[in-house]
């Protein structure tokens, strides 16, 4: 027979050294009900590990959030609430799986596992990230939740757009990587400077080749997203065979501001709609809604598209192969502006 671990139980007097606080201010927080620890026969107070942790909370919320009590009471029952949620989530789920299951072939019960193994790891991965940053409430620069290492929380993000798509949940996302403006530096690649700075390179070659390694990473972290995407099966094709995914960048030329031939990259083939292995330079002044526009049968199937695109080009569009050097000025953009309006 195997024996159970025996809990450990503490006094109150040990439990005032261990965390440096009053006794009194013990009894306060069992008598506001935030501690709850159990009584001999003697009356005497035995503080559990389970007690323990719960105090480390309410200090951490106390001491270094300045959160006041009635405050503090209402986290730890958002928590409990949120335990017992998490509990019932995980037996639904299981449910879910076994009653799925009984009417699938083995194919579809091998991407029902797939799926359901995914959302579980993802829900790993967020839990173990509201632990480590639980142990680090003096610094409350970030929420609860959001994982130190920019690769792990981007990471974390494209996955959960991954399953979001895998099952239909959105059909449209929007995510930005880095905000404007931001100091990150980048010491897993080897870039100690603010990404900002090097921005400005002031047409340096040592500041360029740095810049350019940050796009490169970010860039990597982004074809990640797009293998998970290429490897869900989805109908006859992957996630991505279905989606149009753009990533871009607001500045073309970042070290004079310039927003003139922006940087875009179009991933995925919206089911056929959008031909793709090309490397297309627009002209010069080409409004950047043309992009979108031209990528709009891809979403839809509608005429007016069509009637927008002969507007502004004559039957052209960005995509459509031309000498890069023609002699052409850009699109009216009044009438740019007019034909989006009218979608």
């Amino acid at each position: 027979m195997t024996a159970a671990r025996r809990q450990g139980v503490f006094r109150i007097g040990a439990i005032a050294e261990r965390f440096a606080i009053h006794p009194q201010t013990l009894r306060l927080y069992e008598r506001e009900g935030l501690l709850r620890p159990s009584r001999t026969d003697g009356n005497t107070r035995l503080y559990s590990d389970e007690d323990l942790t719960e105090l480390e909370t309410i200090l951490a919320l106390t001491r270094d959030l300045g959160v006041n009590l009635a405050g503090v009471e209402i986290v730890l029952n958002m928590r409990k609430k949120m335990e017992r949620m998490q509990k019932e989530v995980n037996e639904f789920m299981v449910y879910v799986k076994r009653e799925l299951q009984k009417g699938l072939g083995a194919r579809d019960q091998s991407r029902l596992s797939e799926y359901l193994d995914d959302l579980r790891e993802i829900e790993r991965r967020i839990e173990r990230s509201a632990q480590t940053r639980a142990t680090d409430l003096a610094v409350p620069a970030a929420p609860i939740g959001v994982p130190d290492a920019f690769e792990d929380h981007v990471g974390l993000m494209f996955d959960l757009l991954a399953v979001a798509y895998q099952a239909d949940i959105t059909r449209v996302f929007t995510f930005m990587m880095a905000r404007d403006l931001h100091n990150r530096t980048y010491p897993q690649i080897g870039v100690d400077e603010p990404h900002h700075g090097l921005s400005h390179h002031q047409n340096k070659a040592d500041k360029i080749a740095r810049f350019a390694r940050i796009n490169a990473y970010h860039v990597s972290l982004f074809g990640k997203f797009l293998d998970k995407l290429k490897a869900t099966p989805d109908g006859d094709g992957s996630v991505l065979d279905h989606s149009v995914i753009l990533y871009g960048s607001g500045m073309g030329n970042a070290n004079v501001h310039s927003h003139i031939a922006l940087p875009y990259l179009v991933a995925g083939t919206g089911a056929g709609a959008i031909q793709g292995g090309r490397h297309i330079k627009a002209r010069t002044h080409d409004p950047n809604a043309l992009l979108a526009i031209e990528s709009l049968p891809a979403v839809v199937n509608n005429k007016l598209i069509q009637d927008i695109k002969t507007q502004i080009f004559n039957g052209e569009g960005p995509f459509t192969e031309r000498p890069a050097d023609a002699e052409r000025g850009g699109p009216n953009r009044n009438r740019v502006r007019s034909a989006c309006q009218e979608l």
